[in-house]
């Protein structure tokens, strides 16, 4: 088999279209084309063209791969994912690369002339080549070797991140890292970047967001529902726990006694239709301490609306 002629492509001036005895071959980069001294004339086999086809997955998917790396740090999973998904498309991507090409013979023709002399001869199916997985195992041993691919250091780097912008808990970070294919070792070893000082500065700021949009509940349930959405938020429960010993929630007393009025002629309206007397005191009780008012100012309520009450 002969390279018959060497032309470069509409789409893309750095990949060459190859023609081997008048028919495209194959599509190659550059750098492929300069790496083999690949020119017009030149005589080939299958080995060559196995060569030649392995030198250009391995440069297009190493250099997609950095392209895909230049957006920030993946892991040796990502990578992996990522190269995997590269070689499903290879194979779509060369059909479409011929499909876009204007070739000057019968793509459809066993023809091979040589000479200008036809003889009848089986054609090496380029469209069959698949990438091997020793491909890839080159390729992210390229990339260990250069330090682009250090899953410490990604995890380092993603729990700082997740801790500062995201105020995430350790325990939420440590399944997304595990989720992104990092051992326990390093997981363990990458939320040292996150200390406990820093977790409490990040329950105190979750706190007095969170808290803000919940003042039209009882103090209570305010307390309640800020532990579920710190626990929520992949905290530790013991720290959890010390926190809000410590923290304090600034109460409005008068909004307080006006949300209580509030629920408790709410309660009132829908239990009074049934129940009366001690029996309706009983469960006014218990539907308010359920929303999480303190049991001296339900007694209180109770007390000042005794009136209605006895109707």
């Amino acid at each position: 088999m002969k390279i018959s002629k060497i032309q470069v492509q509409k789409k893309n001036k750095q990949r060459y279209s190859i023609y081997i005895d008048d028919q495209f071959a194959f599509g190659i980069a550059e750098p492929i084309l300069i790496q083999f001294a690949i020119r017009k004339g030149m005589d080939v086999n299958e080995k060559d063209i196995k060569k030649f086809l392995e030198a250009e997955f391995h440069y297009s998917f190493y250099q997609k791969t950095l392209n895909y790396l230049s957006y920030g740090l993946k892991s040796e999973q990502e990578i992996r994912e990522y190269l995997a998904k590269l070689i499903n498309e290879s194979q779509k991507d060369k059909k479409e690369e011929r499909e876009d090409l204007t070739v000057e013979s019968d793509l459809r023709s066993n023809q091979i002339r040589t000479n200008s002399t036809s003889v009848q001869q089986k054609p090496f199916n380029y469209a069959s080549f698949e990438v091997s997985e020793i491909l890839v195992e080159q390729i992210i041993a390229k990339l260990k070797k250069q330090n682009l691919i250090n899953d410490l250091t990604y995890g380092q780097a993603y729990v700082r991140t997740q801790a500062s912008i995201n105020r995430k808990g350790p325990r939420n970070i440590a399944y997304e890292l595990k989720a992104k294919g990092l051992n326990e070792h390093l997981i363990e070893d990458a939320l040292n970047e996150y200390p406990e000082s820093l977790q409490r500065e990040n329950l105190q700021i979750l706190a007095d967001k969170f808290i803000k949009s919940k003042k039209r509940l009882a103090l209570a349930m305010q307390k309640t529902k800020l532990y579920q959405h710190l626990n929520q938020k992949g905290y530790d429960r013991t720290l959890i726990q010390s926190f809000l010993d410590d923290y304090e929630i600034e109460v409005d007393q008068d909004l307080q006694a006006d949300l209580l009025d509030l629920e408790g002629q709410k309660y009132f309206r829908k239990r009074s239709k049934k129940l009366k007397g001690y029996e309706l005191r009983q469960k006014l009780f218990l539907d308010l301490k359920q929303k999480g008012f303190d049991y001296d100012a339900i007694q209180n309520w109770l007390a000042d609306n005794e009136s209605m009450l006895e109707e």
